[in-house]
């Protein structure tokens, strides 16, 4: 899950993963939103982009890092 917020007059919220993935869109109500993406392991950047009525982008957001870690460990060494 993914949220945030983006400006008053924002319509729509454009998820961006990793950069050059295929963005994901979400609906923005109030200026809050929420959406969800598929990580694989491993690490990944998102960044998103809000739109006006006006069909209008917003910059880039600034860039969150995360890792995706779904493998259990080992068993420690026995003592």
């Amino acid at each position: 899950q993914v949220s945030g917020t983006a400006a008053s007059d924002a319509t729509a919220v454009r998820l961006f993963v990793d950069a050059s993935g295929e963005p994901g869109t979400v609906a923005v109500l109030g200026g809050a939103f929420a959406g969800s993406v598929s990580l694989a392991d491993g690490e990944h950047q998102l960044t998103a982009r809000a739109r006006d009525a006006a069909g209008n982008f917003s910059a880039d957001s600034a860039t969150v890092h995360v890792t995706v870690d779904t493998i259990a460990p080992g068993a420690p060494p026995a003592a």
